[in-house]
């Protein structure tokens, strides 16, 4: 008969086994939403960010091509059909000069936010780093754009007139731009996790809705950041009455 001492002994080390697997299965849950490096070329990390944004950008030109090849008539339509969009985002003379990085924008952060639905590919837009790089290219795409249709002195004057309004400007600008960062961010990570916990709970039927749910998350992310860009734009190229 065993001992009480070997019993409480055989208790604690199932209690300890038991709680590092569930360390275990937590991190490795949060390995796959926070980026961690693959490879190293020289001082430069390269991580699995940046690996799954290659491998969609490839996706995206293997998909083009073979659409080019098959269906040539359907890139017409594509195109017209995200012109369309973009013209209706945009409220300027000529919409279509921001065609190709509006139209750009849209396709990237639809693509990186639904990466995820690719066995053993991540979502980019779960990584900080990419709506921070995308908020930051939004804040001086825009500037230039402004610059470029007034001139680097009348736009200085539309945005400093009233002068007592400029620094209220600059945080106007500012928190614009952490806006558009954490709202992309939040989004998508948020209805990763839902979707993940979710699909442990109740791992038939449910996790395919919930799948559709952050298919539709990431596409409406994708659209609401376009439609806001597009509203900076217009806002910076508008021409202000003396």
């Amino acid at each position: 008969m065993d001992s009480p001492a070997w019993q409480h002994f055989c208790c604690l080390n199932t209690l300890l086994w038991s709680s590092s697997s569930k360390n275990n299965r937590k991190e490795n849950k949060l390995e796959t939403i926070t980026p961690y490096p693959v490879f190293q070329i020289g001082n430069i990390v390269i991580t699995n960010t940046v690996v799954n944004t290659w491998i969609g950008m490839m996706l995206l030109i293997i998909v083009i091509v073979i659409i080019k090849i098959f269906n040539p008539e359907m890139i017409d339509e594509i195109v017209e059909m995200i012109t369309g969009l973009i013209s209706d985002l945009i409220n300027v003379k000529n919409p279509i000069e921001y065609v190709p990085f509006l139209g750009s924008l849209l396709i990237f952060i639809f693509l990186a936010n639904n990466l995820s639905f690719f066995p053993g590919l991540g979502s980019p837009s779960q990584d900080i780093n990419t709506p921070i790089s995308l908020a930051l290219l939004v804040f001086f795409s825009v500037h230039y754009f402004g610059i470029k249709e007034k001139g680097m002195l009348r736009y200085l004057k539309d945005t400093a007139n009233p002068i007592i309004v400029f620094p209220f400007e600059i945080i106007s600008q500012i928190s614009r731009t952490v806006s558009l960062t954490l709202r992309l961010f939040g989004n998508v990570i948020s209805t990763e996790l839902v979707v993940a916990i979710i699909s442990q709970l109740v791992p038939v039927g449910v996790p395919i809705i919930m799948i559709a749910l952050s298919l539709l998350t990431g596409t409406l992310q994708a659209y609401i950041f376009t439609a806001l860009t597009g509203t900076y734009i217009s806002t910076a190229v508008q021409q202000k009455e003396s």
